[in-house]
């Protein structure tokens, strides 16, 4: 259970489709297209854009804190700067609803996935653009990169896991992960474990390396929408449709 103060309540005229956290900020995209920067201290908005033509389901802050990303369903990639929101570029290459971007610690390569089972990369020096698979019939539900171990982890909408080194462009595994949509994806910071969350509400850690399933738990009463790391690499947190967000001790799904 949670407890503490409520801060603020950072109110908009659509869906939420994806948040950040920085030191200072809340970073928010909406349905309607909308990027937003909140300073959570004090509640107020700092800046705003519209930035795609339609539902924004994902941004993604480079390290440094200086670009951010964004993926909309007019099927854009867009690159702005953080945190006064400047459009300094857009590309174009997707052929359905950018649905998850992930950036690399430098924020020279992104990688997105795409409704129509598209994975690409960008470089946005050169602004060369690579499709490194595309999976038929079946729609991207997120990405997740490591840096650690250079791998691309991917879950789709028949319950894959897809799991892309990136060195030697190869698939390395891929598994059965869920039954229906698998949905969240995430490494650990310093274990050879990948998380990922399904609509069948379980929740399941893999071997990185072989795509064997290590532990699976069933942990909500609805779709778990997402799963996260804790930086120490302790602690699993899960979000669901049900509700309810879980912490989980990493040693006691593993045993």
């Amino acid at each position: 259970m949670m407890s503490g103060k409520e801060v603020f309540i950072a109110e908009h005229d659509s869906w939420v489709g994806s948040v950040i956290l920085t030191e200072k900020h809340l970073v928010t995209s909406t349905g309607k297209g909308q990027i937003s920067i909140w300073d959570y201290n004090n509640g107020i908005k700092t800046s705003s854009v519209i930035a795609h033509d339609g539902a924004i389901r994902t941004i993604s802050l480079v390290n440094n804190q200086e670009i951010l990303f964004s993926g909309g369903r007019d099927a854009k990639v867009k690159m702005l700067t953080f945190p006064d929101l400047n459009i300094i570029d857009e590309f174009e290459y997707h052929s359905g609803e950018v649905r998850r971007i992930a950036v690399d610690a430098s924020g020279t390569e992104v990688f997105s996935g795409d409704s129509k089972g598209g994975v690409f990369i960008l470089n946005v020096r050169s602004r060369s653009v690579r499709n490194l698979f595309k999976l038929e019939g079946q729609m991207i539900r997120s990405i997740a990169f490591s840096e650690r171990f250079n791998l691309l982890g991917v879950t789709t909408s028949t319950g894959e896991v897809v799991m892309w080194d990136v060195e030697n462009e190869i698939i390395k595994w891929r598994a059965q992960g869920h039954n229906g949509h698998s949905v969240g994806v995430a490494f650990h910071p310093a274990k050879e474990v990948v998380a990922t969350s399904g609509q069948d509400k379980t929740i399941r850690l893999w071997n990185l390396n072989n795509g064997a399933l290590i532990d699976s738990v069933v942990g909500h009463e609805g779709t778990v929408t997402s799963v996260v790391f804790s930086h120490d690499g302790k602690w699993l947190i899960a979000a669901s449709r049900d509700e309810t967000i879980s912490i989980w001790r990493v040693f006691d799904l593993q045993k």
